[in-house]
């Protein structure tokens, strides 16, 4: 449920193709190539290739154990075509279990982007067990949102999604 939840978060983004080079996220600009993913992040491992999103961008680098806010994430790279398409960070540990336990990071962007537009629900996710919250933020040059997802009584599930400004 894990894998599923956290796909289909990033699929709830629907970016557009990945057209200029801004920095999305760290040193990562849309559109880089996984070689230079690697260059740029030596410390990167194997991605699980899942894939996400409509053009099915495929997950081919990760940095485990990467810290925020003095919690593990992974970030995930995904690739379209051989284009970095989305950086994904999922939280690694259980514990993110309320919607106020997020506030430090929509504190964090907001800081930077102001107030989120905030989305509860999502079409075809509205069914009974099942809460959804996606906070997003449109920046200059990158897209940021927090997606929070819980399936009936499963551990909820975070990431925090960057994509190239549409």
């Amino acid at each position: 449920m894990r894998r599923f939840t956290s796909i289909f978060a990033a699929v709830l983004l629907l970016p557009s193709l990945v057209l200029a080079g801004p920095k999305i996220w760290s040193d990562a600009e849309g559109g880089m190539s996984p070689a230079e993913i690697r260059d740029v992040f030596p410390q990167v491992e194997e991605g699980t290739r899942d894939t996400i999103g409509s053009v099915e961008a495929v997950e081919l680098w990760r940095i485990p154990g990467y810290t925020m806010l003095e919690e593990p994430f992974t970030v995930r790279f995904f690739f379209d075509q051989e284009q970095l398409y989305m950086v994904m960070l999922t939280h690694e540990a259980p514990g993110v279990t309320t919607l106020d336990s997020i506030e430090k990071y929509i504190d964090r962007y907001s800081t930077f982007y102001g107030s989120p537009d905030v989305v509860d629900s999502f079409p075809g996710l509205d069914r009974p067990g099942i809460v959804y919250r996606q906070f997003r933020w449109a920046g200059s040059e990158r897209n940021v949102a927090i997606v929070w997802v819980r399936a009936g009584q499963g551990e909820p599930i975070m990431n925090i999604n960057f994509t190239p400004r549409s």
